[in-house]
């Protein structure tokens, strides 16, 4: 796959607006998924890329039901310039 045109992933983009909205730190998020406070900043700043096990950590610390938003966050990547 090519990354996006962004240099954001979708991901990360998707964790700065949630955890704004939240009014969490980077360390209440590492916290609660066990993923360090500097992955998630790189991740946010488009500087990383996260593995499966770690999608996955992050979205069970968040509280967000993964396997339910594969189709949203496969939509955010095409959208988002990967391509197969």
């Amino acid at each position: 796959m090519n990354k996006p045109k962004t240099g954001v992933s979708p991901i990360g983009q998707r964790l700065k607006s949630l955890r704004n909205e939240q009014g969490w730190t980077l360390a209440e998020v590492a916290r609660r998924t066990g993923i360090s406070v500097g992955t998630l900043s790189k991740l946010e700043n488009g500087k990383t890329e996260l593995n499966f096990s770690s999608v996955n950590k992050l979205a069970e610390g968040l509280g967000i039901a993964l396997f339910e938003r594969i189709d949203a966050v496969c939509a955010q990547l095409i959208a988002a310039g990967w391509a197969a």
